[in-house]
């Protein structure tokens, strides 16, 4: 008989006496590898039948509620209401799946169906042996059925959004985010307070509607009805930087009705059958709903007047670097923390979030240092804990819900509130910059989401501070959220800890070349996690890396490996693994170690073992630009007045106009034979015309110029000075563009690279490249379009290019030159002449199998065996689109 199973036997008697519940849901999680986040000994409504309840992490996220019913009381057995009550424990977690272990299997219940029948299946032993263990999990669930009522964020988040728009019509007054963010954290921690005291009091009571019906001369007001519903649940002093008496006066004038359909709103779920229990909220998922939370209003601006004001919309102001974290990644961030700790350094960090939005990492890291499940008296260390972390974040909205998430945490851990949050809304840049001197080195774990904003997005007085904070660490024109690295590597003290989410670009873009010399010089790298096959913000189209580096110590030690996670599916099952020690590479993840020396070099390439040795084999190739010249098409700084339609060009005008080819219209092998376009070229015979040529040779030409002149005159260029106003800004020379060249679009998805063999076409910024002997050689040039076309050239692509928005890669002409290629001068003059055959056909008429026969070929030039053109997607046809 299973130590599991004697467990169960004893977690579902009738009479288990409350003192022993809790030792043995943690035997239970032990023997059975769950990662319990929360016990619960008893809920209110479900004593008579239920036992106990943990919600539980597979794969860093909350992911199960595991309740044992007693054995007279089976699920089978409950009524609806019953089960209502019981599942609500799940829904607001947070959690779609709730599991139900007996004597003979269990009953595994998905609660986001109208009909519970339809998410309920009985899983018996002999169905799956190991039916208890969290190894099971992903096979006892099965295919996730499909949702039909809301989960517990988008049910709330709508019931907000709702009011936020609807009550600026009725006040006739526009509302301020700190109004409104006001009057939801203020209805939010009464709620919370009230079924924290349901707890330990199990009432049906609706204070705030109660509160509110009765009316009298204290309850006139929506703050007054608030505020003494909290006075009615807690005996202290509410800190004032919680509930803000003074943001919520505007809300005086509000009818009575209205206010009592908002307060039922926060007892009611209309968009699903459980009710809300914010107490649960608060210990487990206040902090995702909350990240949903921290979006703003934005009304459009009209200026028609209207007697009933349109209903605001709800936007995400995206490039101010706000997104959503996932749970799995502040999981990871806080796991990583206590399994390389002692436990009382654990629980004694000192940690700060200079970019905290609301709170997720700091709440996160929280729950585990004081987990109350823990051997220890955990009220002093929760109270240290507390009082030992600090957050930043330049909007008061966030800050105030991080203070509204912490608070309402403290309680549920202490029974009492923090008397003080080290919490500042103050731009963190700035704030840093001014007070380093104080905080250099004084923190143990820098930990941070930070905002992703690229140069032009910043203001003027964002980009002269971060100039200057960055100092020499500065190159080109650097993302904020490389000002926020440099906070963290000066915060760490000794051994301390940076644990960040960051771009992609970090990994090779050259505006933080010296912030990655830096980081090699003094920092280990103890985690890398590449997520750039991960739509991570849901849709922000940000690549990103999870990366933990540690402040090596004054005195030499020995370097300790990197551990590198590249992810492709199930990212918190990857991160989980790899916390568990182990190195696997799998089609999902790939999960190993490399020596701290392999981030040497200028840009990280961290590639898995049989990637690597790849690498080393295509290096022994010379680079591209051995034998090309790679350069980038025009850039007018004007494309809508200096591209026209070919209809509207003057007929006698043509020679200074050339056809104009678009990446959109760029194509494998060949270019069209014709486009729609032409571009503004200002020379003739290879001779830049001069303005008074152009004013009498072109008038009409020069007319349109003219009609344009105002829009032309605001270029920088020309306020620089570094061109006229009717010139193009830079428009190449007909040497370096018009001849025979291979070109392909900036963006792309595949391998797109085509021959312009007769020289006649512009483009614009895309590179180009043509043959660096003298004379042009188009036989030469069908050699290397057949290598750029190639698997081996897209795989080595995918690892050197940066990655863009919706899975593009980026194509530069730094990139472009690395690529490695075979030397057309150590090919068999016979193997030559069938390639370049093969391509001159495939350039007249497209042909896969053709496609496919090149491409063998050229991995064949590169000596690839069968296992490596595997290993680079051969199979795959990256190339054919």
């Amino acid at each position: 008989m299973s130590a599991s199973y004697e467990i169960i036997v004893h977690l579902t008697k009738p009479d288990l006496p409350a003192s022993q519940r809790r030792e043995a849901l943690k035997r239970f999680a032990y023997e059975n590898r769950w990662v319990p986040s929360d016990e619960i000994e008893d809920y209110p409504g479900t004593e008579g039948f239920a036992n106990g309840h943990l919600v539980v992490e597979h794969g860093l996220n909350n992911t199960a509620v595991i309740s044992f019913l007693k054995n007279d009381h089976p699920y089978g057995t409950l009524t609806e209401n019953e089960k209502l009550r019981i599942l609500a424990i799940s829904y607001n977690n947070l959690v779609e799946w709730h599991l139900f272990p007996d004597m003979s299997g269990l009953t595994r219940v998905f609660n986001r169906v109208k009909s519970l029948q339809d998410g309920t299946e009985y899983i018996s032993l002999s169905q799956h042996e190991d039916v208890w263990r969290a190894e099971a999990f992903d096979r006892i669930i099965g295919r996730r059925p499909n949702p039909n009522i809301r989960g517990l964020d988008d049910a709330l988040m709508a019931t907000i959004s709702y009011w936020k728009r609807v009550l600026p019509g009725e006040l006739r007054v526009s509302l301020a985010n700190e109004n409104i963010s006001a009057l939801f954290n203020g209805i939010i921690f009464a709620r919370a307070l009230e079924d924290y005291n349901r707890r330990r009091n199990p009432n049906s009571k609706r204070s705030l509607v109660e509160k509110w019906l009765a009316g009298g001369e204290q309850i006139g007001t929506i703050c007054d009805c608030i505020k003494a519903c909290i006075a009615e649940f807690s005996q202290q002093e509410v800190p004032s930087d919680v509930l803000q008496e003074d943001k919520l006066r505007v809300y005086d004038a509000l009818d009575r009705e209205t206010v009592l359909r908002i307060f039922i709103d926060f007892y009611d779920n209309k968009f699903a059958p459980y009710q809300y229990d914010f107490c649960l909220m608060s210990k487990q998922a206040l902090s995702r709903i909350c990240e949903h939370y921290v979006s703003f209003l934005a009304k459009e601006n009209s200026s028609q007047l209207t007697f009933f004001e349109d209903l605001p919309k709800e936007l995400l102001n995206r490039t101010s670097g706000l997104v959503f974290t996932p749970q799995y990644i502040a999981r990871f961030f806080a796991r990583y923390l206590k399994e390389n700790l002692t436990p009382i350094v654990f629980r004694g960090l000192r940690t700060v979030d200079p970019a905290c939005g609301s709170g997720i990492f700091l709440r996160t890291l929280l729950e585990m240092q004081c987990d109350p499940l823990q051997e220890v008296d955990m009220i002093q260390p929760t109270c240290d804990a507390f009082s030992n972390l600090m957050a930043v974040d330049k909007d008061e909205n966030a800050c105030q819900l991080t203070r509204l998430s912490l608070q309402l945490l403290h309680l549920v851990l202490t029974n009492r509130f923090a008397r003080h949050l080290n919490i500042v809304a103050v731009d963190a840049l700035k704030y840093f910059w001014d007070h380093m001197d104080e905080l250099r080195g004084s923190y143990d774990a820098v930990i941070t989401n930070p905002p992703f904003v690229k140069w032009e997005h910043m203001l003027p007085n964002q980009r002269e501070i971060l100039t200057s904070y960055l100092g020499n660490l500065r190159k080109g024109k650097p993302d904020l959220s490389l000002g926020f690295l440099k906070i963290g590597m000066e915060l760490t003290r000794e051994r301390g800890y940076l644990l960040f989410v960051f771009p992609h670009s970090l990994l090779m873009a050259e505006n933080a070349q010296k912030l990655r010399k830096e980081i090699f010089r003094t920092y280990w790298i103890r985690y890398l996690v590449d997520l750039s096959d991960i739509d991570v913000f849901e849709g922000i189209g940000t690549y990103v890396i999870l990366l933990i580096i540690q402040k090596k110590p004054a005195t030499s030690e020995l370097s300790p490996p990197a551990v590198i996670i590249r992810c492709k599916a199930f990212p918190g099952d990857a991160l989980q693994a790899a916390l568990e020690g182990k190195r696997i590479c799998t089609d999902i993840y790939d999960i190993y170690e490399i020596p701290q020396i392999s981030f040497a070099d200028e840009i990280w390439q961290v590639l898995p073992p049989r990637h690597a040795a790849l690498k080393t084999k295509l290096d022994n190739h010379p680079s591209l630009d051995t034998f090309l010249n790679i350069r980038v098409g025009f850039n007018t700084g004007a494309n809508p007045i200096f591209i026209r339609a070919v209809s509207d060009i003057p007929k006698d005008e043509k020679e200074i106009y050339i056809p104009y080819l678009q990446d959109r219209e760029m194509r494998r092998y060949c270019v069209p034979n014709r486009t729609g376009q032409m571009v503004f070229y200002p020379y003739v015979d290879k001779r830049k015309i001069t303005k008074a040529d152009l004013a009498k040779k072109y008038p009409q030409t020069w007319a349109y110029l003219v009609r344009n002149k105002e829009s032309l005159g605001k270029r920088q260029a020309v306020k620089k000075k570094d061109c006229e106003w009717w010139s193009p800004e830079r428009a190449r020379l007909p040497q370096n563009m018009l001849r025979p060249k291979i070109v392909t679009p900036h963006l792309v998805l595949f391998s797109k690279f085509s021959i312009d063999l007769k020289g006649k076409y512009g483009i614009s910024r895309s590179p180009l490249m043509y043959l660096k002997e003298s004379g042009d050689k188009p036989e030469l040039l069908f050699y290397y379009l057949a290598v750029m076309n190639s698997s081996v050239i897209y795989w080595q692509l995918a690892t050197l290019s940066h990655r863009y928005s919706k899975g593009y890669i980026m194509l530069e002409p730094k990139t472009l030159k690395k690529l490695r290629v075979p030397d057309p001068n150590d090919i068999s003059p016979n193997t030559m002449r069938e390639l370049q055959e093969l391509v001159r056909q495939q350039i007249t008429k497209t042909d896969l199998t053709r496609d496919s026969k090149i491409d063998k070929i050229v991995a064949g030039l590169y000596r690839l065996s069968e296992e490596e053109c595997n290993e680079i997607g051969m199979n795959a046809n990256h190339g054919l689109g």
